[in-house]
């Protein structure tokens, strides 16, 4: 069974949910309310788990940091792009 993510535009929420593919689902699993959620566009598994490259010169911590910038950069564009959705 697929996996779909989920956005509650009322208690800002997001949250993972299994169900066939012609189901729909149109409640908040968090704040129970109906007709506020908006399905969020999955990035492939396989780019969204990818390590950073290793550089020869680096540290082991330095790897780390750079890894969580990198995420950081990338959760403020996901953000961006869900309250331009949310706006339309």
């Amino acid at each position: 069974m697929p996996r779909y993510e989920y956005w509650c535009a009322l208690c800002e929420k997001k949250y993972e949910i299994r169900h066939p593919y012609k189901e729909e689902h149109n409640t908040c699993e968090e704040c129970g309310n109906s007709g506020c959620i908006s399905k969020i566009l999955s990035e492939p598994l396989k780019r969204r788990f990818r390590p950073p490259p290793i550089k020869k010169d680096s540290s082991p911590g330095l790897v780390v940091k750079e890894a969580i910038e990198d995420a950081k950069r990338e959760t403020t564009r996901n953000k961006i792009k869900l309250k331009k959705r949310i706006k339309k």
